[in-house]
């Protein structure tokens, strides 16, 4: 579900930006854990995992500690 609603959010937005990518980390707030991980558009585009491989700053890393 994740996969399938962020795939569809960027084709919307493909219309404006050619190349745009992004990634989707779904936490469960009371247990902390992963429900969902989504790491780019399309694997056949480019196999660069976003959610996994991207390096963030800093405030987008400790982010998921403090919603958790």
């Amino acid at each position: 579900q994740a996969e399938t609603t962020m795939y569809n959010h960027i084709k919307n937005l493909r219309t404006n930006i050619a190349q745009l990518e992004g990634a989707l980390v779904s936490l469960d707030t009371q247990t902390a854990a992963i429900k969902a991980l989504v790491g780019g558009y399309n694997f056949s585009e480019s196999q660069f995992n976003r959610a996994t491989q991207a390096q963030r700053q800093m405030g987008s890393i400790f982010k998921p500690i403090v919603y958790a």
